[in-house]
């Protein structure tokens, strides 16, 4: 099945008006730009989360801290 798609494909690309090959290159770019800037932005993603990820748990750690305990902790910190 494959076989028939690759030489349909293929076939119907060599076959058409070389300014028509060229729109067809510089549409697999655009998707590959795009393919690669949508990994590139999962990737920010994933890091993002896990950076809030992080924060939750910090202020989760913070609240249950008694007043007394958190001025201390203020002081050491600045």
């Amino acid at each position: 099945m494959w076989y028939y798609a690759t030489v349909l494909y293929f076939g119907n690309y060599y076959h058409k008006d070389p300014r028509e090959m060229a729109d067809l290159a510089a549409s697999v770019i655009a998707v590959n730009t795009y393919e690669v800037k949508k990994q590139e932005l999962m990737a920010k993603n994933e890091q993002l989360r896990a950076l809030l990820h992080s924060m939750q748990f910090y202020t989760i750690q913070l609240s249950q801290i008694k007043d007394s305990e958190y001025d201390k902790f203020i002081l050491v910190i600045s």
